[in-house]
């Protein structure tokens, strides 16, 4: 028995056909596995170093990006470090130098560190004898959108004569420097 569809069904038919096979491939991912690749933020290692009394731990690395006129993007990283402070006496965070090198050269500007992930509370020193997370901020003006670029960044910390510089891939810190004199 032959059965005659209209247009519209016949386009339904077809459009259900079309999204199970999308929905497929998506669930299938790029690498063949079956697992989607997704970025693990914090997954880093040998990542701690230690300057002075402080220790440092990588975390994750977050970005924002933001559309400024026609043509340029405000793009900022967002890099967490757990701080630990070994020493007696709480430490300023002023007594530390903070600077972002991206791979193509230029610098992000320090726009401050903050005590919350929300990034509303400024970090003014780390406590004796604790640890807390401080989340930073560094920001820059691009032609394009970090999203688009992913740029491997480096974050270095000087303090106590002492110098480390992180390297950030995506969204964690891939490696660390030995620590040197300054």
């Amino acid at each position: 028995m032959r059965k005659n569809y209209t247009r519209r069904a016949f386009l339904k038919t077809t459009g259900a056909a079309v999204l199970a096979v999308a929905v497929a491939g998506a669930l299938s991912a790029c690498d063949g596995s079956g697992n989607v690749p997704v970025p693990n933020p914090g997954t880093s290692t040998g990542t701690t170093r230690t300057l002075g009394n402080l220790t440092f731990e990588a975390g994750k690395v977050d970005y924002h990006s933001g559309k400024i006129g026609e043509t340029k993007f405000c793009n900022e990283y967002l890099p967490t470090l757990t701080i630990k402070n070994d020493g007696a006496s709480a430490v300023s965070l002023t007594d530390l130098t903070f600077t972002m090198r991206l791979k193509s050269g230029r610098t992000a500007d320090y726009k401050g560190a903050y005590t919350d992930e929300k990034r509303m509370t400024a970090a003014a020193s780390i406590p004796a004898n604790s640890a807390q997370p401080v989340y930073f901020i560094f920001s820059y003006e691009a032609e394009t959108s970090i999203m688009e670029t992913m740029e491997t960044a480096y974050l270095t910390i000087q303090y106590a004569g002492k110098k480390v510089t992180y390297t950030t891939k995506g969204f964690v810190f891939s490696s660390a420097s030995d620590v040197t004199n300054v």
